[in-house]
């Protein structure tokens, strides 16, 4: 939800801005956005909803000359990642 509220509360302020030069939006997802994993569920079921989220509202704002782009990084070694291998 965090990139969702983040985008809510941005939009209007792209939209309405006065130079309609092009503008862009970058959502950080993960390579679990684009491939199930194995004791990952809710993890990759969100990076998915940022995948849907990215795709149906790009074809809302392309009109506005605004432009999103989906990261989807690879497995970065973080002490996180440490204590789920």
């Amino acid at each position: 939800m965090g990139s969702f509220n983040v985008i809510k509360a941005a939009l209007p302020l792209m939209k309405g801005r006065k130079d309609k030069g092009p503008a862009s939006i970058a959502l950080m997802s993960s390579m679990a956005g684009q491939v199930g994993t194995y004791g990952f569920a809710a993890y990759s079921a969100t990076k998915f909803g940022l995948r849907g989220l990215a795709e149906a509202l790009q074809q809302e704002v392309l009109e506005n000359n605004i432009h999103l782009s989906l990261i989807f990084p690879p497995v970065t070694e973080t002490p996180g990642f440490e204590q789920v291998h």
